[in-house]
């Protein structure tokens, strides 16, 4: 029996609820101390081949925590790094790697763990530790009908190698929490809009209206394609999802893709029709 991976998290923190401020079912998880918690994983086969650059497996596996701490409007300080390494792997060229990519995302590399695993399976999970320089976390159940969707860059076709170029968010964190910007509900887009929207749409018992003439579309989904289903499916564009008051004027660098209501259902206005929300993107079966 194939099992998806958020009844796996049900399963796993049922009774969680309640325990700290925020819990399962965001990006990241809030303590009592307002210590914000956020941990991923990559492994070879699933999130790079074996091929890849050391490099670029230390970015995204660096960079997918972060982005989480971005979706919480969170400030980065620390990472922990499990690293699982087969026998042969280039161990020197990772470790610099780690070394580099966390100075260049101003974190600290505190702790983790090192393993020997099976040849090809190299894996790192990596948890980032951060807080809030001030305000309350970003959620994703906050959106409230008449608010403004917007996007904080272009989506679709991050397969063309952009997907191992993660780069965490932290420019427009700065921006909204400098300006004092409210910020109703926010999701870090590693899934696809598609899946992403309707994540925040569920948690906030909402609906969406998206013009699909607004969506940027990255210039790396091919020109033959259904560009706006790339936008809205491929996912791992590592972007952020902001939901922001009808009242306040779009900071520089994001795009306003649509609007908040109140019905529950989530609709994409295209060339004068409207369709059903494809609310679909990434998700492991096991």
């Amino acid at each position: 029996m194939s099992v998806r991976e958020t009844e796996f998290i049900a399963w796993a923190t049922a009774g969680m609820s309640g325990r700290v401020p925020v819990g399962p079912g965001d990006d990241a998880a809030v303590l009592e101390n307002g210590t914000i918690l956020a941990v991923d994983a990559v492994v070879e086969g699933v999130h790079f081949t074996s091929d890849t650059p050391p490099g670029d497996v230390v970015r995204k596996a660096l960079g997918r925590p972060l982005s989480d701490l971005c979706a919480m409007g969170a400030d980065a300080d620390a990472v922990l790094v499990a690293a699982l390494l087969p026998p042969g792997c280039e161990a020197r060229e990772l470790a610099d790697a780690l070394a580099s990519h966390a100075r260049a995302f101003g974190v600290v590399l505190v702790g983790g763990d090192t393993k020997r695993t099976q040849s090809g399976a190299l894996a790192f999970a990596v948890t980032a530790v951060g807080h809030l320089r001030s305000g309350t976390p970003w959620l994703r159940s906050g959106a409230e009908a008449g608010d403004r969707i917007a996007v904080s860059g272009p989506l679709g076709g991050s397969s063309a190698g952009r997907h191992l170029q993660v780069r965490p968010r932290f420019d427009i964190v700065d921006a909204l929490r400098s300006a004092g910007t409210s910020v109703h509900a926010c999701i870090d887009l590693s899934d696809g809009l598609g899946r992403n929207l309707a994540q925040v749409c569920a948690a906030s018992g909402v609906g969406a209206r998206v013009q699909a003439e607004l969506i940027p579309v990255h210039p790396d989904v091919p020109q033959t394609t259904d560009r706006v289903s790339a936008a809205l499916r491929d996912g791992e564009d590592f972007e952020l999802l902001l939901v922001l008051p009808a009242d306040h004027d779009l900071p520089d660098g994001l795009v306003e893709i649509g609007r908040i209501v109140a019905e529950s259902d989530l609709l994409l206005e295209r060339d004068g029709r409207h369709e059903a929300w494809p609310a679909e993107g990434y998700e492991h079966v096991f």
